[in-house]
């Protein structure tokens, strides 16, 4: 979901992809107790993001709220590997560009989680876990998102399943 590397003027050319290429995933820690929620927590980063913009009808320059902006990634384990993807779309809430509205599914192997909430493209934000497939059916938790200056996007996953 990282874009603050690119200027919203460079993604104002519709159908065009702008990539950044990027980076390694860590997984931190898996738990869970016999009785009671049970909770993962991931560390995955973005990398080959590609992003597309949709600019507000009649607007004179790029970036004003209202701009829809849609990407994907690819997300790799710490040698490289891919473990999965993510696809989403966030809406531009201030026109200076400092706030997203953002609904994006991560897919993990056969099993996918979906997120949303408000998000910052220049520093991250932290999303909400709204449910999932598979494992991850009735899932719930968070995904904080930090944007790094590589223009890699390094993800905490805290997953609670029921």
């Amino acid at each position: 979901m990282h874009r603050s590397h690119l200027h919203r003027s460079h993604l104002a050319l519709a159908g065009i992809a702008v990539v950044a290429l990027g980076a390694v995933t860590l997984p931190l820690a898996a738990a869970s107790a016999d009785s009671g929620p049970k909770r993962l927590a991931l560390e995955l980063t973005e990398s080959s993001t590609a992003f597309h913009i949709l600019d507000v009808a009649g607007a004179p320059e790029d970036g004003q709220a209202g701009d829809i902006i849609t990407f994907e990634s690819v997300l790799t384990d710490r040698s490289g590997k891919s473990v999965g993807s993510l696809a989403g779309q966030c809406i531009q809430l201030r026109a200076d560009g400092t706030l997203d509205d953002c609904g994006v599914t991560v897919t993990v192997g056969a099993d996918s989680y979906r997120m949303a909430g408000p998000f910052d493209p220049a520093s991250g934000g932290t999303l909400t876990i709204t449910g999932g497939t598979g494992r991850w059916i009735g899932a719930g938790g968070t995904d904080t998102i930090v944007n790094q200056p590589d223009g890699t996007a390094i993800h905490t996953i805290n997953l609670v399943r029921p």
